[in-house]
């Protein structure tokens, strides 16, 4: 499997990371978030009111992850890169239009 494959899969499982977390903090035992609760505090509250805080915990853990694979991408990316162009010599000469 390339380098390009793996940093795919990476990508996707990143996507699907966030993805989870969006729902750990949209859909809640409450109601659905929606922005325009943020200027009402009655109902923010009531949307909030029985979330436990494990979900808000779980959702900033694995978006963590997600933000830290995106760095583990970019080093797989340079490494394929040099890899193929030969030597770490020729990475300051390319440039990327």
């Amino acid at each position: 499997m390339s380098a390009l494959k793996i940093t795919f899969l990476l990508a996707i499982a990143g996507h699907l990371l966030c993805g989870v977390c969006d729902c750990l903090m949209t859909y809640m035992p409450g109601g659905r978030f929606h922005f325009e609760d943020m200027k009402d505090n009655g109902r923010l509250s009531a949307v909030f009111k029985g979330m436990p805080l494990r979900n808000s915990l779980l959702s900033m853990l694995l978006g963590c992850l997600a933000m830290f694979q995106v760095g583990g991408q970019a080093v797989l990316g340079r490494q394929h890169l040099a890899t193929t162009l030969g030597s770490q010599n020729d990475m300051a000469t390319i440039r990327l239009e």
